[in-house]
């Protein structure tokens, strides 16, 4: 009897033992910017990742860096149109451009 309880006693004392840790990142005290850091660590990575994915640079709009659009623009297309004349009338069209949309705007996902 007396070798069980020792055996219980010990493996109690190596559980509790196993639990007892010094690299406790805040056991002095520390800041509010380094408990930040610490439990944020993959923020930033985190960010560029969900930056990259998906998105898409539109330069025409004047923007060369990724970002959220709220609403897409108009896809619009230049088409010209060669001057001629009109056999029944006579009348001389110039040249001139026209525009087709080939996307209809909408609001971003």
């Amino acid at each position: 009897m007396t070798m069980k309880k020792f055996l219980v006693l010990f493996v109690v004392a190596m559980a509790l033992t196993g639990c007892a840790s010094d690299e406790e990142p805040f056991r002095k005290g520390a800041t509010m910017d380094q408990i930040y850091e610490t439990v944020n660590s993959s923020g930033g990575q985190d960010t560029v990742r969900l930056l990259r994915e998906g998105l898409r640079a539109r330069p025409e709009l004047g923007a060369s860096d990724p970002y959220y659009p709220i609403r897409n623009p108009d896809v619009v297309a230049p088409v010209w149109v060669v001057p001629y004349a009109d056999k029944n009338t006579g009348v001389k069209h110039g040249g001139r451009w026209d525009y087709v949309i080939m996307e209809e705007a909408d609001w971003a996902n």
